[in-house]
């Protein structure tokens, strides 16, 4: 029979390592499979038999008698008597590499049980091929269920070989070997096989056993995924290590009831299910970061349009040029991602897509708190493999597949330490300690971009005032002036330019203004509410996409500010009862599905009175009148389709400054658009970096009182 040698990469992911673990021995596991790989040589041997007689108890033949539980294969016409070994060479390696590091040859030998299970796999597609007028429906592991240890020599007196010899116990000699009954019919038969897997084998006397694992079957709209994890392990791991995109705001907390997941045949509902619902419990849904894996599981994951709705005032031109040169600038926000492709440093062309680690928390603290726990590894690799995804393909489009040698990268400063694969633990307390905030250039394939050969990142200004609003700052031209830039996305980034000085702070908004938090709340992607109106009861909803299935950030705030116009909240946020039929029971139902809560409205108000504080403490610092400010630019992931009059509506800002408002779309890719169409403005970037002052609002005590001030709706 012909083998292939086993995946390194799929083997990985059988082992149960945290990232950091797998991070730290990765490159030695590797050196112990390769030392391994040259002594393992897959031998097979069979033999076909026609029983002479079958019962319920035992299948006669005309060497010797296998007595066992065959009810289920008495009236198979047919059997194979199939053994397989990877050697005593594998054996021996296995030995040495213990003796030398029983570490090491832990691994060494989980890699030998997984090629034996490998190469058996095969072995059956291989063998399904040879029997033509058959079908296999049943592979019997002799040692196991049907046929217990004891009926081993009357099996190998009829598969004769000498190869694989048995020990005084019975136990096959080498030990990585495993040996089959397959049963046969006509080819009208069903096949139902069940190979045996060694991770999940019951057997108390097998040396290769291990306990413990399950096998998760996720389906997507790609297909089917399988995985072997520890029992216990929970679905959104499961989803992690398969890379497969979820939402999950709260980080796992079980609160938000965003990642949901249909299970088949689940286990019972648990309290932490009740957010979902009884219907959707009823239908079998639960939430994957409570739903632990104690059994073989089958997961239906229902996935999102990736694509989003955001204009970053950027027109595009056709490539005039297609041997020019080609770049790419990314704005990886903490929500959304969004490239362009530039050609001679032209826009031509444009992607946008959600940053798919929302799976481990829907803001920076979220994600800062997974990896204090897990390591950056996750949080690098799902990022990493979302901007492949989606700018190779970007890249291909354009006929510039092989071309791209720069791509410039916007973010905060905890986005571009996943990108660039360096630890933000240090970001979790107090002093919040960065690895870096000065420019970085890295070699692309050093941290698996596919697209482009060099990655350059933009200057942070400090832990928590990032790259994004540095390109911000540059894209606006803030510096010309008295102005004020707010950047409304999950994290509220305020700077205010005045006397020469740069002045910034970030606020703790949340991700309720990008639609984190909310109970039907998503980002700007396809069935996403943007524009409530409401009249007479009759609620006029505007979505991207055919069917509303959420609201994002600029639809909430316009429909709170049709619930104050209305009446339907009052001053203080809380909902008038039977002030509109669409009002049941503290929800508020845009549409059959999609309803605003009053937990909802209370992480508005949380969001923008964080906003307004951390505005006015700023004026404050840099002791600037409303009065004296000529522009006041509002950027941000829904900054273009956020209406104005929502802004002072609601109270996020003072209605002095209303006639001063300039909605500048999303600044941080126009910054990066910037430094690679104008060479002469890079030093630019750099600089305003380290001249802007962050001013620490948790220790001002203007912010605390005008916080408090701010929260009710006027």
């Amino acid at each position: 029979m012909k083998y292939d040698i086993p995946s390194f990469d799929n083997f990985i992911k059988t082992l149960n390592l945290t990232p950091d673990q797998l991070e730290d021995c990765l490159d030695d596991i590797r050196q112990t499979v390769n030392q391994l790989i040259p002594s393992i040589r897959p031998q097979a041997f069979l033999v076909n038999k026609c029983a002479l007689e079958t019962s319920s108890d035992f299948l006669r033949f005309d060497q010797a008698t296998l007595t066992g539980k065959c009810q289920s294969i008495k009236d198979s016409q047919s059997f194979c008597f199939f053994a397989l070994t990877i050697g005593e060479q594998a054996d021996r390696a296995i030995s040495e590499i213990s003796a030398a590091d029983p570490f090491l040859g832990v691994f060494a030998d989980s890699f030998a049980n997984y090629s034996l299970y490998h190469y058996m796999q095969q072995s059956i597609e291989q063998l399904a091929q040879q029997f033509q007028q058959y079908s296999i429906t049943k592979c019997v592991e002799m040692g196991n269920d049907i046929f217990d240890i004891h009926q081993m020599p009357a099996f190998f007196s009829i598969l004769k070989q000498d190869t694989i010899t048995l020990a005084p116990s019975h136990l096959m000699l080498p030990q990585k070997s495993v040996a089959y009954l397959i049963c046969l019919k006509e080819k009208s038969a069903c096949q139902n096989l069940s190979l045996h897997n060694c991770a999940t084998c019951p057997s108390k006397m097998c040396p290769n056993r291990k306990d413990g694992f399950v096998i998760a079957t996720v389906v997507t709209s790609k297909g089917e995924d399988k995985i072997q994890v520890l029992k216990g392990t929970t679905a959104d791991k499961v989803l992690q290590k398969l890379n497969i995109p979820h939402y999950a705001p709260c980080g796992g907390k079980g609160i938000c009831g965003k990642c949901k997941i249909l299970i088949d045949n689940p286990e019972e509902a648990q309290p932490h299910d009740l957010v979902l619902g009884e219907d959707l419990i009823n239908k079998g849904y639960r939430l994957a970061c409570k739903y632990p894996l104690n059994k073989n599981t089958r997961i239906i994951v229902e996935e999102t349009t990736a694509s989003i709705m955001q204009d970053a005032g950027v027109s595009l031109e056709k490539a005039h040029d297609k041997e020019g040169e080609y770049t790419v600038a990314i704005d990886i926000g903490t929500t959304t991602i969004v490239a362009y492709l530039l050609c001679d440093g032209k826009p031509v062309d444009k992607v946008g897509f959600v940053n798919s680690q929302s799976a481990f928390g829907a803001d920076v603290v979220s994600r800062i708190e997974y990896c204090v726990k897990n390591g950056i590894e996750d949080l690098h690799k799902t990022l990493v493999s979302a901007l492949n995804d989606n700018v190779v393909k970007l890249c291909r489009q354009n006929n510039a597949d092989v071309k791209v040698e720069t791509c410039f990268v916007c973010a905060n400063t905890v986005m571009l330490h996943t990108l660039v694969n360096k630890s933000i633990s240090g970001f979790a307390c107090a002093p919040f300690t960065p690895q870096f905030l000065e420019k970085q250039t890295v070699n692309a394939a050093d941290i698996g971009i596919e697209f482009c050969k060099k990655v350059v990142t933009c200057s942070n200004i400090s832990s928590f005032v990032g790259a994004d609003i540095v390109a911000g700052i540059v894209s606006t031209n803030l510096q010309d002036g008295c102005n004020l830039l707010l950047d409304l996305g999950t994290n509220g980034e305020i700077v205010l330019s005045a006397g020469g000085k740069l002045y910034a702070c970030s606020t703790a908004a949340g991700p309720a203004l990008e639609g984190g938090e909310l109970d039907c709340g998503m980002s700007g992607v396809d069935g996403a509410i943007y524009d409530v109106d409401i009249n007479n009861g009759t609620v006029d909803c505007k979505y991207y996409g055919n069917k509303p299935v959420g609201i994002c950030g600029s639809g909430i705030l316009k429909a709170i500010s049709e619930f104050l116009r209305l009446g339907i909240i009052d001053e203080t946020g809380r909902f008038n009862k039977n002030a509109d039929d669409n009002l049941k029971q503290d929800r508020y139902y845009l549409t059959p599905d999609v309803y605003i809560s009053q937990k909802d409205i209370r992480a508005v108000q949380l969001a923008k009175s964080a906003i307004f504080a951390g505005v006015e403490t700023l004026l404050e610092v840099a002791n600037v009148s409303k009065q004296n400010l000529q522009k006041v630019f509002i950027a941000g992931g829904f900054g273009s389709y956020i209406q104005k009059h929502c802004l002072f509506t609601l109270g996020l800002l003072d209605k002095q400054l209303q006639d001063k408002i300039v909605i500048a779309g999303n600044t941080s890719i126009g910054g990066a658009i910037l430094w690679l169409s104008h060479e002469e403005l890079r030093n630019k970037f750099d600089e305003v970096a380290l001249q802007t002052t962050t001013v620490q609002l948790n220790s001002h005590p203007t912010f605390s009182e005008l916080f408090v001030e701010g929260i009710n709706f006027e």
